[in-house]
């Protein structure tokens, strides 16, 4: 399914899809693929990730991974993006200590990436803590 990318790490599974973190296998740089869930894949899965790839070929924001890719085969589609790196929100909701500073600080990233998103006309109604990547350090 995934020829030419190496898969490093489940992140996100849910009812449509896998996320998973991975590299490109020419130049080693690191990727998120985002797969059909079933094999055979359902039609609306497919339906949804290549919507999902139509939608972020034309946005441009800070915070909003870029596609690198996007193939189908008998198996199932995959979306290829840039890596920015972290881990699901919810995967670090409860595993730290809390630090009102860097609280605060991912609240605002997470508003300038939605303002972002809201000038072009775009609103996303999937936000939740799975859908959502938080690096710890920033």
């Amino acid at each position: 399914m995934t020829a030419g990318y190496q898969i490093l790490q489940e992140l996100v599974r849910n009812e449509w899809s896998i996320l998973y973190r991975g590299r490109r296998r020419e130049d080693d740089a690191p990727v998120l693929l985002k797969t059909t869930r079933h094999d055979p894949p359902w039609p609306i899965e497919t339906a949804l990730l290549t919507h999902e790839h139509e939608i972020l070929q034309v946005l441009a924001a800070p915070g909003i991974p870029r596609v690198y890719d996007f193939f189908s085969t008998e198996r199932g589609s995959c979306l290829v993006l840039a890596d920015p790196g972290g881990l699901p929100l919810q995967t670090q909701l409860f595993s730290r200590q809390s630090d009102l500073d860097a609280f605060f600080q991912f609240g605002l990233n997470l508003c300038t990436v939605l303002v972002a998103l809201h000038r072009q006309d775009f609103a996303y109604y999937h936000l939740n803590p799975w859908s959502v990547l938080l690096h710890a350090e920033t």
